[in-house]
């Protein structure tokens, strides 16, 4: 099983190795990256818990490898929205959701974009106190997925799994 506890870590031991030229700055541009990655594997881990009975592995682990990244950033960029688009209030019945899920949402597109950044512009430079922040991000955005309302939570996670094309 993949631990977001200690992908972050990880990515904390890569920014206490840090050393000085290229190393030092490919650490902590993947130090970033599984910061991100730490928060990433939190929502899988949530979503397929509250769907699928463990017992039912397969199953289990379509529901936790489901996800894509832009999927979530997506419903988290409508959770940051003043209210929800009106299809998905009509789906859920919430115009908005409580704020742990919308810290939650805030430190996932942020770290989605560092990580982009970090590793795919080859110009971009990631500083030592960046990835801290990074990590610090990382840890407030899976415990306030931890700590929602258990059904609001539920509901982020469906909105997850469910395709917004269809009708």
């Amino acid at each position: 099983m993949i631990s977001p506890e200690l992908l972050l870590q990880l990515a904390s031991d890569d920014v206490e190795a840090m050393e000085r030229g290229a190393l030092g700055r490919m650490r902590l541009r993947r130090a970033a990256s599984t910061a991100y990655y730490a928060l990433f594997h939190s929502l899988c881990a949530s979503l397929a818990a509250s769907f699928v009975p463990k017992k039912s592995q397969s199953v289990w682990r379509q529901f936790y490898r489901g996800p894509s990244h832009r999927g979530i950033r997506t419903v988290c960029e409508d959770v940051l929205k003043h209210r929800l688009p009106p299809k998905i209030t009509r789906a859920i019945g919430l115009d908005r959701f409580g704020t742990e899920i919308q810290k939650f949402s805030e430190a996932f597109v942020t770290l989605h974009e560092l990580r982009h950044l970090c590793d795919y512009d080859p110009l971009f430079v990631v500083t030592r106190q960046g990835v801290m922040d990074a990590i610090s991000n990382a840890r407030v955005g899976i415990d306030a997925l931890l700590a929602a309302d258990v059904s609001e939570q539920r509901l982020f996670l469906s909105l997850i799994v469910w395709d917004q094309r269809r009708p």
